[in-house]
């Protein structure tokens, strides 16, 4: 080795050994969550970190008292078993271990369900800042755009979409005998299957997503994917088209060119591409194939179809509010756009024009369902409801929104239902004057109740601890706590009274409904944190500054081998005289290897780069217990990220074994 080496060597190994510990322990920083529970990848791990007590937990205690763990616990269990391709669904697995799909449930409602996770992600990363959500976010955000995609129709939004050469489970659940289900597709460059006939309600989870989301990230290109999406729908449902479509009214049907808008076309529904409307003749309910209509008085467009002018008044308040709703978003996303701004300025005079009609029948909104029946259209309701208190900007027209439809309708209708979801969506929009306290308090304790993961379908038996109701048997006339409730996807759109349920082994739901309000609640101030302190983060097995494998990390066997690797050391001079007895890597190929794999966490002060003078000069006076301003002492290079001695002795104590 060159003379200088030799020098700098044995002069720093002087200097090491007559170092003092000088600095007290410093205050422990906080951090937030880098990647997912239990993720291996590269000889590292992804673990609890807690900076309260400088050490790492594998398994961390997800029971009561522990909602941040729980929703950490459950998320790991969703990516890593129940996103199929990033989609989220349910799965019933080969054994009770529930390490293998057997296949995947819920495939009709993936879509919906993967925007409830994209908004999840959204308030997770507002209130905690953690880069594992701001990712997650772009994957699912590109997800979502593929189901935006992939039918080729404007506004058309696929339930679900998988490569041709997914594993078999994927591909039950999108099979060939399937009339929704369209294959060998191809799309961005391979062969894809899709599952269509989308309805009105997937589109609520991606678009309450895709503005939170919005919301969260400052990425210019995801934002830009969220915008050309929702732009290029509302678009759609502002156009205002002559189509020959086919009507069915009973035993009859006929076909008539006529102008329909709030409409969402696709010619993979029917034979020849037609749209079907199907008109129930008792109820007047609209059934559509080839066509998703967006209708709040439905009759007023059948009216102009020739034969169909006797049609009675129909007022559909759930979907003036999704209409609404969809527009606020659009207008949200093009909100100081100039590239968007003759678009933006046509989204808005649509709105004008139709806001005041929209709102008036919105208000009407009535809770039709009779013994729980049809609880699901409650969810569909407060979704978009949310999302249109949210962002109206007209004064007027908002608190119109907050009290009319928001409170005195949808609220008042569910007040009893010990239903998180909604009592959090209502007491994050009420107005300033609505009394929140005990409404909030009541369903936070709910939501402790909420299980820990994974989400399983067990039998369920309440009779003779609930009153039955006479009017509806087999249900309780007050609702169920959240404990003593059937698993299902999402169960605040589940009615709350039910007394039985046979359960399905070895079914487990995806525990989106932990994560929407229990990080909803973070964001609004709900639920203060019970982990404060603590992050996921990636450890390297036995440490990754435990260079020779001896258990430990020592400054003047562990630190000097980095400082030499660091100043250009190899091959027997990079390990002489600085090994440890106990090592389990002793030779210079092992050394070198281990340094090799773990050297992307020695970047202490985060300026993207190594250098021995600084990085390797705070890892060495890290290992001899300097801490606070000592541990920094003109050893940070100009361009550090992490600059501060708290946050360097932080990131640090996560490289130890």
């Amino acid at each position: 080795m060159p003379n200088f080496y030799s020098c700098f060597d044995s002069c720093l190994r002087a200097a090491l050994t007559v170092l003092l510990i000088l600095g007290a322990a410093d205050l422990l920083a906080q951090c937030a969550d880098t990647c997912r529970l239990g993720a291996e990848q590269d000889g590292k791990s992804c673990q609890l970190w807690d900076s309260n007590t400088s050490s790492w937990q594998a398994q961390p205690w997800d029971g009561s008292g522990h909602l941040h763990n729980r929703a950490r616990v459950h998320t790991a269990w969703l990516r890593e078993r129940l996103m199929p391709v990033g989609g989220v669904m349910g799965a019933v697995f080969t054994d009770d271990a529930l390490d293998q799909v057997a296949l995947y449930v819920s495939r009709r409602d993936s879509a919906i369900w993967t925007g409830v996770y994209l908004a999840a992600e959204s308030l997770r990363l507002m209130t905690t800042d953690a880069p594992d959500a701001a990712e997650q976010i772009a994957k699912t955000v590109q997800t979502l755009h593929r189901w935006w995609t992939i039918s080729g129709d404007p506004g058309y939004l696929a339930r679900y979409a998988a490569p041709a050469e997914s594993p078999a489970p994927v591909l039950a659940a999108l099979p060939a005998d399937d009339d929704e289900v369209q294959r060998d597709v191809p799309f961005n460059g391979g062969i894809w299957h899709w599952r269509g006939r989308v309805s009105r309600d997937q589109y609520q989870g991606v678009l309450l997503g895709y503005s939170l989301a919005y919301q969260a990230t400052d990425d210019p290109q995801l934002r830009e994917l969220i915008r050309s999406d929702i732009v290029t729908f509302v678009e759609q449902l502002m156009r205002r088209e002559s189509r020959e479509v086919e009507i069915w009214l009973g035993g009859i049907r006929w076909s008539n060119r006529v102008e329909l808008e709030h409409v969402v076309y696709t010619d993979d529904e029917t034979d020849d591409g037609k749209p079907i409307i199907e008109i129930d003749p008792d109820s007047f309910d609209v059934d559509a194939r080839g066509l998703v209509p967006f209708w709040p008085k439905p009759s007023a467009i059948l009216r102009d179809i020739p034969g169909l002018g006797w049609l009675p008044d129909i007022q559909l308040p759930t979907q003036a509010i999704q209409l609404a709703a969809a527009f606020t978003i659009a207008l949200q996303v093009t909100e100081g756009i100039p590239a968007y701004a003759g678009r933006r300025a046509a989204i808005a005079a649509h709105y004008q024009q139709h806001a005041s009609d929209w709102l008036g029948i919105a208000v009407d909104w009535r809770n039709t369902n009779r013994c729980g029946d049809g609880y699901f259209g409650l969810n569909i309701a407060f979704l978009p409801a949310f999302s249109w208190a949210r962002l109206e900007t007209d004064p007027a027209r908002r608190g119109w929104v907050q009290r009319k439809v928001l409170r005195d309708a949808l609220w008042n209708a569910v007040a009893t239902h010990k239903n998180v979801h909604f009592a959090f969506s209502y007491a994050s929009q009420a107005p300033a004057e609505d009394a929140l306290g005990g409404i909030i308090d009541a369903h936070v304790a709910q939501l402790r109740l909420f299980p820990p993961a994974p989400q399983l379908s067990l039998t369920l038996d309440l009779r003779g601890l609930y009153p039955q109701d006479p009017a509806c048997p087999g249900l309780s006339t007050v609702a169920a706590n959240v404990d003593q409730r059937a698993a299902a996807s999402f169960i605040w759109e589940r009615q709350p009274w039910n007394l039985y349920s046979e359960g399905t082994r070895r079914l487990v739901f995806p525990g989106i409904d932990f994560l929407l309000p229990y990080w909803m609640g973070r964001y609004q101030g709900f639920i203060e944190d019970d982990a404060p302190g603590t992050c996921l983060d990636w450890r390297f097995s036995g440490g990754a500054l435990d260079i020779d494998g001896d258990g430990t990390a020592d400054a003047l066997t562990d630190g000097l081998l980095i400082v030499r690797y660091l100043l250009g050391y190899r091959d027997e001079a990079l390990v002489q005289a600085a090994i440890a007895p106990g090592c389990t890597r002793c030779d210079h190929d092992s050394i070198h290897a281990r340094i090799e794999q773990v050297k992307g966490q020695f970047d202490l002060d985060a300026d993207e780069s190594l250098n021995a003078l600084t990085d390797g000069q705070l890892l060495i006076r890290y290992l001899f217990g300097y801490r606070g301003a000592v541990l920094t002492q003109d050893t940070v290079a100009p361009g550090c990220k992490r600059c501060d001695a708290q946050d360097i002795s932080e990131y640090a104590a996560k490289l130890l074994p």
